[in-house]
């Protein structure tokens, strides 16, 4: 008995690794609800706040990522708090818990429930991450929110930080006062992405499919993810499923 136990458990293991997909419930996951779109902010300017995080009843399970109105700062939902960064000079930064603020681009979802996956020991950074994901999701076109959890070797993340009264026209525009941290020594933190082949200038950059937030363990850091670099190993996937009991 305790082998067959332990031939299956490999088996398992092996299927999760190489294929994936087919472990993955794609098509009964909690809607991601878009509100906005990062082109109108970047290339037009619409910095006016179109979400309050305070009106997304019930907050329990709630997860979401955005800039805060003005690009004053940025937003993490996690587990229904509302964390904001904002930047106090090029080596500091507070994290607030407050609700009472808007974004004018968001994306947030409610999921109680979360399915951990391993990732292969090839996937060593973003660009790895984005490219199995795509795998993962090649049959998918709606947009969806993952997580990562565990040690970072390496992270980049920045704050935006507009000025108040600023004009935008231009994504260099937008990002002009932003902020950028580095964690060259490793970093225990949540991550909260976002992934859609469908949603490019909407909420991913025209040149990628996968949005991200980082929060560290202390909650002392958060920002918007440019750079990760990590062991499989050490980092932990959860995808969305619905509650089937």
């Amino acid at each position: 008995m305790r082998f067959i136990f332990q031939l299956f458990h490999c088996r398992f293991y092996c299927a999760l690794i190489l294929f994936p997909s087919c472990l993955y419930a794609q098509k009964n996951q909690p809607s991601v609800q878009l509100t906005g779109a990062m082109r109108h902010v970047m290339w037009k300017g619409e910095l006016t706040g179109l979400i309050r995080l305070d009106t997304i009843y019930p907050s329990d399970h709630l997860y979401g990522i955005g800039p805060m109105e003005g690009l004053r700062g940025e937003i993490l939902l996690f587990d229904g708090i509302a964390y904001l960064s904002h930047v106090i000079d090029e080596s500091r930064m507070k994290v607030d818990v407050n609700a009472g603020v808007s974004a004018p681009f968001f994306a947030h979802a409610r999921i109680p429930y979360w399915q951990e996956m391993a990732l292969p020991d090839s996937i060593r950074d973003l660009s790895g991450l984005e490219k199995f994901l795509d795998k993962l999701r090649e049959n998918d076109d709606w947009p969806t929110l993952f997580r990562l959890k565990g040690h970072f070797r390496e992270a980049d993340i920045h704050v935006v930080n507009l000025q108040e009264g600023a004009v935008v026209r231009s994504p260099d525009d937008a990002h002009r006062g932003l902020r950028r941290y580095g964690f060259s020594e490793g970093i225990k933190a949540d991550v909260l992405g976002f992934h859609s082949k469908s949603h490019k200038s909407i909420f991913t950059h025209h040149d990628t499919n996968i949005h991200l937030h980082l929060i560290d363990d202390f909650r002392q850091w958060m920002g918007h993810v440019d750079n990760l670099r990590f062991d499989a190993g050490r980092v932990i996937m959860l995808l969305p499923v619905m509650d089937n009991r």
